[in-house]
């Protein structure tokens, strides 16, 4: 089994579990088992921090991931790009339609 398939798979129990933790906590909250109750929050708050933690791995590998994931590293060739420089007879940007001109800005002509 590859790391990303046991990944996927410890998600899915993770996911079944709170599941089934969250069923028990309906049944634990209609006894009034408070102190019971209490201690299913904390392992289910617990668990929903170790899945975001997960999931947030997961979409920070997938933005900083290559374009060119198992192809030849020069499939991707740098592209120079010059600074833009402003227009000075360009006219201002007027402000959207029924807004107001920011403070010390004055309306486009």
């Amino acid at each position: 089994m590859t790391a990303a398939a046991a990944d996927e798979a410890w998600i899915q129990n993770s996911l079944a579990r709170l599941e089934q933790l969250e069923a028990q906590r309906e049944q634990l909250a209609a006894t009034g088992n408070t102190h019971k109750l209490s201690e299913l929050d904390e392992e289910i708050r617990s668990l929903y921090e170790v899945l975001e933690s997960v999931a947030a791995d997961d979409d920070e590998e997938a933005i900083t991931a290559p374009a060119n994931i198992g192809g030849p590293a020069a499939a991707v060739a740098p592209v120079a790009v010059a600074p833009m420089a402003p227009d000075p007879g360009a006219p201002g940007m007027a402000p959207a339609p029924g807004m107001a001109p920011a403070p010390g800005m004055a309306p486009a002509p």
